[in-house]
Order: C-alpha cells, then structure tokens, then sequence
C-alpha cells in the first residue's frame, strides 16, 4: 500500500526535534501512515532507541508522550502483519527489507542515512527535504480512485461520497462509476475490521444534488436492480438527493470522499474520465472531512432532503431509506 510507510525507530529517535519533524508527515490528512512495524512494538522499539542514542529525560520524557498523541491522532496503524515474521536476531532495517521484499510492499522504507540503490528505502533527511504537502496530482481513473480511496476505506468507520453529479444508473455512461463503487465497497468489505459480518448494514454512502439533468431516486431504483453484482455480499450502498439550503455552511458544489478519519477533495469529480491528465488531489483531516459532513445528516440540520433515500444490497435488492 503506497500510504503505509515502515519508519526506523533509530532514524526517528535520534532527537526530539527530528521525532516531530517525521511524526508531523503523517495522518490520514498527509495521506501516509506509520506501520506499527513489528506489529504492537514499533513504539517500544522508538523508546528504546531514544534511550540508546543518550537523549536527556526532558527529550525522552517528550518523544513517548508525541508516541501516545500520534497514536491517538491515528498516524500509527496496524496493517495486519505478522508478527511471527519479525526476525529479533536481525536489524530493525534488514527486517523491513525482507518484509517489504517477501511479503506485502511498503509505500516507502524510512530509515537513517540511507545510502543504498533501492529506489522504496529513503533516508530521514531525504523525507524530509521532499516536498510533503497535502496536495498530490492523481488521473481521473478507476484505479487512480480506487488507489487514493484505499486508506480511508480501510479504516474509516462511515464513508460518504459527496459529489452533485454523481450517478451509477446509465448502462453504458457510468459504467466506470459503478466499477469505482464495487472495488470501494470490495476494500471495505475485505479490510474494514469494524464491519459486523453478521449484519448486513456496513455501507457507502453516496450524495448528489437535485438538479437538471439528474435523476430522482425512483428513476435509480427502476435502473440500477439489474446490476445485481454491483454490491458484495454482506456490504450495502445508500443513495441520497439533496437540495441545497442557501444558509447550510457547508457548501454543495466540491466533490468529496468523506469519512470520520479524514477525507478527500478532486474538483473534477468521481466519475472516472479515463486518459492521461492528472488533477489536484487534496487530503482532510477527520476534524475537517467530520465538519463537511455536517450538511448531509440525516436530521434535517444541513442541506434538504429531497425524498426517501434509497439502500441498495447484494443481488441489486433495494429498498427505501426513511428520512
């Protein structure tokens, strides 16, 4: 996965300064995360490193406690590798090699003073000379989407897609769109360990604007049970139509991937256009993706609800959302 990064925990102890210089790289906003490599015992492994590199108390004090807020700030994540791998005999980096090479890639290998030709291990001061900034330019295409969604689909607990003209009923014109659906809620479906695999009510959510030109949701509806292996089994999608309240503070015109970790912003949309033009990508964070998210609640305080949403499960079954 290019957003999970495996860091040295001797490359990132070495001082206080360069600690929160690489920690402020990371978070669903910057769209990297830190592997919690070894698994449960990265952060153990910084600590010790601290100790080793001779820091004072007060710098020691102050990189475990930037350990504990990153860990609440979701920078560090577990990616499911097994422990059992991480060979204790062998350095932190050789590990990481072996891993990245034998099992699942890295997106990058951080390590300290890097001088090697593999092009997925960079030293801490190249990472951090690089520019860094939230902004990244990806094409408009189903595996460009689906590669940017990845790391929220993956963690994210509630997932919205808000994009005014969005749609996923037209045979053969949003083809493309539907695909981007079924990979995302497939990712969700395999990854997301916060779904309940005993209820069928883990889902996407999807947002668009009551306007000329598209379709009310009893059109959707009549159209889209056809396609009965658009939605997993035990996945669902939900279906909104809004109308836009000129005194909403959230504004309805941006495309957004939304979800409570942070999201994504990609002004041409999510329909994927194909070709080789890329366009800005920006990341959130989950302060400002949960703020966004404000104007499409269900109880009436963001913009107005048209109709009845409506829930769509595997088979292409629908059924009506009350509002």
């Amino acid at each position: 996965m290019d957003y999970e990064y495996a860091v040295d925990p001797q490359a990132i102890a070495t001082s206080w300064d360069r600690f929160q210089n690489i920690i402020s790289r990371f978070g669903f906003e910057n769209g990297r995360l830190i592997s919690d490599y070894p698994q449960r015992k990265w952060s153990d492994k910084v600590r010790q490193a601290a100790e080793k590199n001779k820091l004072g108390e007060y710098e020691w004090k102050k990189i475990c406690d930037g350990l504990d807020k990153a860990r609440r700030e979701s920078k560090i994540r577990r990616f499911g590798r097994d422990p059992k791998r991480f060979n204790d005999n062998l350095k932190w980096l050789r590990n990481a090699i072996n891993e990245h090479e034998d099992n699942s890639r890295f997106g990058a290998i951080i390590t300290y003073g890097a001088n090697c030709k593999n092009e997925n291990i960079c030293s801490a001061e190249k990472f951090l000379e690089d520019d860094l900034g939230r902004k990244r330019q990806i094409e408009s295409s189903v595996d460009s989407l689906v590669a940017a969604f990845h790391i929220f689909l993956r963690f994210g607990r509630r997932i919205e897609i808000i994009d005014p003209y969005f749609r996923i009923d037209r045979k053969v014109t949003d083809s493309n769109s539907r695909e981007l659906i079924h990979r995302s809620l497939k990712i969700v479906n395999d990854f997301n360990k916060h779904r309940d695999p005993n209820n069928c009510c883990y889902t996407i959510r999807i947002h668009y604007k009551d306007q000329d030109g598209m379709p009310t949701i009893s059109h959707i509806r009549d159209n889209i049970q056809g396609y009965t292996n658009l939605v997993p089994k035990g996945m669902s999608l939900e279906i909104f139509r809004w109308r836009r309240r000129e005194k909403c503070p959230v504004e309805f015109h941006g495309r957004h991937l939304l979800t409570d970790k942070g999201g994504l912003f990609y002004d041409p949309g999510f329909t994927p256009r194909g070709g080789n033009e890329k366009y800005p990508l920006i990341h959130w964070s989950g302060c400002e993706a949960r703020d966004r998210l404000k104007g499409f609640a269900l109880d009436d305080s963001g913009h107005e609800l048209v109709e009845d949403g409506l829930g769509i499960r595997a088979g292409g079954e629908t059924r009506r959302i009350d509002s």
